[in-house]
């Protein structure tokens, strides 16, 4: 892209399932330091094995699970439940499992009439 190493302070994206961590691990790279990505991914996708190493260093500051599976055609839901997973430039450190102040905020959100 023309982009090169711009920064961003504003990165919205919801990128395919088989590219999702390589999306997220550019996407924060690009970040400015007091940005904001949100990330529209299955719910899933924040718990695996395979990806246990990069959250643990690079948590979400919070977590927004969809009460309501999305629609992406118009043509009903597929079988999965999904989150608006956010990192914040400014919050971006490693995860201490015995720190309240450093683990990730967790809401519900009421997409039903969205």
């Amino acid at each position: 892209s023309g982009l090169g190493e711009a920064k961003f302070d504003f990165i919205a994206t919801n990128p395919p399932y088989k590219l999702a961590l390589k999306f997220l691990q550019r996407s924060l790279r690009l970040l400015e330091g007091h940005g904001i990505l949100i990330f529209l991914t299955r719910l899933g996708f924040l718990a695996s094995q395979s990806r246990y190493s990069f959250y643990k260093n690079r948590p979400p500051a919070e977590v927004w699970v969809l009460s309501k599976r999305p629609s992406f055609t118009g043509g009903g839901t597929d079988a999965q439940e999904y989150c608006f997973a956010v990192w914040r430039g400014d919050s971006m450190r490693r995860f201490d499992a015995n720190a309240d102040e450093d683990a990730p905020r967790l809401y519900w959100l009421n997409n039903k009439n969205l």
